[in-house]
């Protein structure tokens, strides 16, 4: 089998053609069909969903900034109930006997003015929530007042006063209460009212009624509003009521299908309810509107998709083709086949299928080689081994590139795993030095702090004439993973491993010990067991096996912990064998 020039490929009938090309629309329809609809679906309910969420959301805010501003004025009135008690020019005018002002106008006047002002610089002026501030006392046919707008100040009439149902109220309970005044179309004032008594006598002085300003609650709420139509309804424990925040009014929300509540809570001060009533017609028209947006995208997407699909089908067929029968022909064992130049994005893939060609052929005659003589294979296969100077050399240029951002952490990291690695792969010896076995286990820790943060100190307490004394290699690592693995919990603060080496008499003693959440008594023994399967515990089974087999019995790791605030692992080693 030779070259093939393009004119030698058998000529593609029109059925192959036709099954070739409906084989691959229908197969990317069946893959791309379902992804694009679960897209749409997945789209259609992201919106509806978000949409909700956002509603929900905007209205519980809002009710919840109304239910703050109108829970801050109440207590700020009712807190400015005790005015009076703390005047005692007040005081003195309630109490001044009624007979006075009928024969003397002058004190009359006096006592008008004097109450008046005190109303003004003791409540309203102190209570930016207060809009009106009416006393009637009990000792003269006057109403005291201080207001915002004169107009409202002048409102009110003894007369209307103590014939009015809150006025009757106020005498017959001990408490305020809070009153809406339900007579009137422009009634903006949400009161709080209280009787005044003599703290003394007990005696009745007069009726406060404080009008708390609800222009800014009313201007937030119609600023709160998601549509025109919706509602924001205060409920009123006392009354029963139901009142519209927009206008003040009591309101009948319409019972048809087009309004839901989205949102209602009880309010901070006690008695008040809030609810957000929307439209859902026009919720889900603005819903309809996007989602149709959306299905039409979906169809003209499918369409795009479709074309793309077509024109990609029949660019393939032909050079599919074509390779189909240069591969039949490698299949029958002809190496030397290779296909010929194809056009567009093609021509990389017949590149690579003559490439492949050119490497099988390479591979065939290496095989060949490899049976006539194994050992140049074995040295083949070394040669592909990694080079630890390389991966070296690499570590150490990540760790210059880190420096070079400034990312001194990872840069630490990373020389800390250079080490650790050097320490491993630079000689077959099984023993390291004290102070080797230190400097490998400092490395380890960094490493250790990058996947743990810095949040265990270690603590060393080491004799400096244990430094030179050889020791078998890895002894300390196992058990700071241990302790950085399986001793603190997420909430424990001041996290410490303290590691002691000392000797004493003719052996070396090797303590480390956490501050963790200990482990039960009945799990001590099988820590060093072979039964355990997790990784940490492995390594301790595996370190008390070759602490016994170099060592022998006596240097067998012992393990020490209340169950509850410590772990202690202990190594003795002979100095005589170590």
């Amino acid at each position: 089998m030779g070259h093939h020039d393009i004119d030698s490929i058998p000529p593609l009938t029109l059925m192959q053609k036709d099954t070739i090309k409906h084989n691959i629309i229908k197969k990317q329809l069946l893959m791309i069909i379902p992804i694009l609809t679960l897209v749409f679906v997945l789209s259609f309910y992201t919106i509806i969903k978000t949409f909700t969420e956002r509603i929900t959301q905007t209205s519980n805010i809002s009710l919840h900034q109304i239910d703050n501003m109108l829970d801050t004025s109440l207590r700020q009135s009712i807190k400015s109930l005790e005015a009076p008690y703390a005047s005692q020019e007040m005081m003195d005018i309630l109490r001044q006997d009624p007979s006075t002002y009928i024969d003397d106008a002058w004190a009359n006047q006096t006592d008008t003015i004097q109450m008046n002002q005190q109303l003004r610089y003791r409540i309203l002026n102190a209570n930016i929530s207060i809009s009106n501030v009416s006393l009637i006392p009990a000792n003269r046919q006057e109403v005291y007042r201080s207001a915002l707008d004169i107009t409202a100040a002048n409102a009110i009439t003894y007369t209307d006063a103590i014939a009015s149902e809150w006025y009757q109220k106020a005498l017959s309970q001990q408490s305020y209460f809070l009153h809406i005044d339900k007579s009137c179309d422009d009634c903006k004032d949400l009161s709080v009212i209280q009787r005044i008594n003599d703290p003394i006598t007990q005696d009745t002085l007069g009726v406060l009624k404080l009008d708390v300003d609800m222009k800014q609650l009313e201007s937030f709420a119609i600023n709160a509003l998601i549509n025109p139509d919706d509602f924001i309804i205060i409920g009123i424990g006392d009354e029963n009521l139901q009142y519209s925040l927009v206008d003040w009014e009591i309101v009948k929300v319409p019972n048809t299908a087009d309004f839901f509540v989205i949102t209602e809570f009880e309010g901070t001060y006690p008695g008040f309810y809030f609810s957000y009533i929307t439209n859902y017609s026009k919720m889900f028209t603005v819903l309809a509107v996007q989602s149709l947006i959306l299905l039409t995208g979906f169809i003209l997407l499918i369409y795009i998709v479709m074309r793309n699909i077509t024109k990609v089908t029949d660019s393939i067929a032909s050079p599919v083709l074509s390779l189909k029968n240069d591969m039949r022909e490698a299949m029958d064992g002809d190496l030397t086949v290779r296909s010929p130049q194809l056009e567009g994005e093609f021509q990389e893939l017949s590149d690579a299928f003559n490439s492949l060609m050119e490497q099988l052929e390479i591979q065939v005659e290496d095989i060949r080689q490899a049976e006539i003589d194994k050992s140049a294979l074995r040295y083949e296969i070394l040669l592909t081994k990694v080079n630890p100077h390389f991966l070296y050399n690499t570590l150490n240029a990540i760790k210059w590139k880190a420096e070079s951002i400034s990312a001194y952490e990872l840069a630490g990291s990373i020389e800390a795993l250079v080490n650790y690695l050097k320490s491993i792969l630079r000689n077959d010896s099984s023993t390291n030095t004290v102070a080797e076995e230190l400097e490998l286990l400092e490395s380890y820790i960094k490493i250790m702090r990058l996947r743990y943060s810095d949040e265990v100190d270690i603590d060393y307490d080491i004799d400096e004439e244990t430094f030179d004394i050889e020791i078998m290699k890895f002894i300390l690592q196992p058990l700071i993973e241990n302790a950085y693995i399986h001793a603190f919990s997420d909430d424990k603060t001041d996290q410490v491993i303290q590691i002691s080496i000392m000797k004493h008499d003719q052996e070396m003693i090797i303590k480390v010990r956490d501050n963790g959440k200990g482990v039960p008594t009945t799990n001590l023994e099988t820590l060093t067991s072979k039964r355990n399967s997790s990784s940490t515990q492995v390594g301790l089974n595996n370190l008390n096996q070759r602490l016994i087999q170099h060592y022998g019995e006596v240097a067998a790791l012992t393990i020490e912990s209340d169950g509850q605030s410590y772990t202690q692992f202990e190594i003795h080693i002979p100095l005589d064998e170590a």
